[in-house]
Parts: structure tokens; sequence; C-alpha cells
């Protein structure tokens, strides 16, 4: 696994570090609980796909999300893997001390952590309509920094660049699963050699190239990925 270290050399942002986990689809994933529990973020965002299938009381996935919950608070938007979620899940996974954000938003360490839900038609994870952006002109007029969380990065370009949010977190590309010359080859929104798939872009857009395996073709070159964001430096530490 890799730990990507981004620092946000800026004054509007108060001095915090947030981790940014994505696609973990239900791994239980010991490495990246110890690097937090060592790390201690102040905040840990989770960019979608943190499962598979409809949770239970014993799901893998409410596992890692009661260990991150003793670490730092955890903000959790859904990605197109959860296309089957409803109350019950989100039920669970506020009893395991999770907070799901679908097209809403809260308030933490002095932050705006707001989570846009992945378009879905409640059938298919491979199915993607448009998602429901109205909610974010309420989200913009927050006197404060903004974070939103949102599982594709595909949605950049579309619909968040013009918008007044300061950072968006985002997964769902794993890398682009192979990596040549620093470049992803595939992303199933992205096609052939997308263009967000790992790092931070515009000092605005961080993509995690996330932390399990889930899709026919496989990683190269491209380790599971941690994301350690640090922001409110004016520069070297």
């Amino acid at each position: 696994m890799q730990i990507s270290r981004i620092n946000l050399n800026s004054n509007k942002f108060p001095k915090l570090k947030i981790a940014l986990l994505a696609d973990i689809h239900d791994r239980p994933c010991r490495d990246v609980l110890a690097v937090l529990t060592y790390e201690k973020p102040d905040i840990i965002t989770v960019a979608g796909d943190l499962t598979d299938k409809p949770l239970n009381p014993d799901s893998q996935a409410l596992v890692v999300l009661r260990k991150c919950a003793d670490i730092a608070p955890v903000f959790y938007s859904a990605g197109n893997h959860e296309c089957m979620f409803g109350e019950k899940d989100r039920r669970l996974v506020s009893c395991a001390g999770g907070v799901l954000l679908n097209n809403e938003f809260r308030m933490c360490r002095g932050i705006y952590i707001g989570g846009l839900r992945t378009g879905f038609d409640g059938k298919s994870k491979h199915s993607s309509p448009p998602p429901e952006t109205a909610w974010l002109a309420d989200f913009e007029k927050l006197g404060g920094v903004k974070v939103l969380i949102c599982h594709h990065p595909e949605y950049y370009e579309k619909y968040l660049r013009n918008r007044d949010i300061d950072l968006i977190l985002s997964g769902h590309a794993h890398g682009g699963q192979m990596r040549f010359f620093g470049r992803g080859l595939f992303s199933p929104s992205q096609g052939f050699f997308p263009a967000y798939t790992k790092g931070s872009y515009d000092d605005r857009l961080v993509v995690s190239a996330g932390l399990a395996n889930s899709t026919f073709i496989p990683r190269f070159n491209n380790p599971r990925d941690l994301v350690l964001i640090e922001t409110g430096y004016t520069g070297d530490k």
C-alpha cells in the first residue's frame, strides 16, 4: 500500500489532517487502520464503494467503519456499488459511528463536509444517470470552508469545476488500474487514458487510487492508495 501525502498550502483552511479512503469493497484493510491509528487524522472521509452488497451488522465494511470511528469523525458518501442502499443501511452506518452524506452536509472541526451521492436508478451499479446537484447551491452559500466527498472524479469537469467548493475528494477510477508513465490506463466511467485517476488536480480535486481490486483489469504499477491531506499550512512544516 502507498501513502499519498498532499499539502494544501492555503490560509483559508484551518490546520487539519484529513484522511481519504475510497473503494474498499468490503476488504478488512488492517494495514490502512494501522496507519490511521498512527497518523491520528482529524477527519476520515470515505469516498464511496465501501461495500458491494447490502449491509448487515456483521459486514466487514461496518467493522472498518467502527475502527475508523474510534480514531476520528468519519464522513462517507456512497458510490455506484452502493446503488442498493436504503434507510436500513444508513442506520447501520450510523450505528457503526459513521455519517452517511446523501446530498447533504455537516460541520466538523470548523469546516463544512458535504456528500454528493452518485447518480443511480436503484437497479444496477453500472447505470448512472446524472447526480442530483440542486442542493449544492445551498452548500456553496455557506460562509466557511467547504469540502465535498464525491465518488466520481469525472463529475468535476461537468458539475463541480465552476462551483464555490474548496476541496473535492474522490475515488472510483482505481488509479486507472494499470499505470504507465504516471498515467492510468482505464476507468469505467472515463474510458481509456482517463483524465482523473490519482493525486491532486487544480489544488481542488484529490483522487484516491483506491484500496482494493474489484474489476477484470488487474492493478499494475498501481499500489493501493491511502491519501493523507494536510491543510492550513502556508509553507514547509
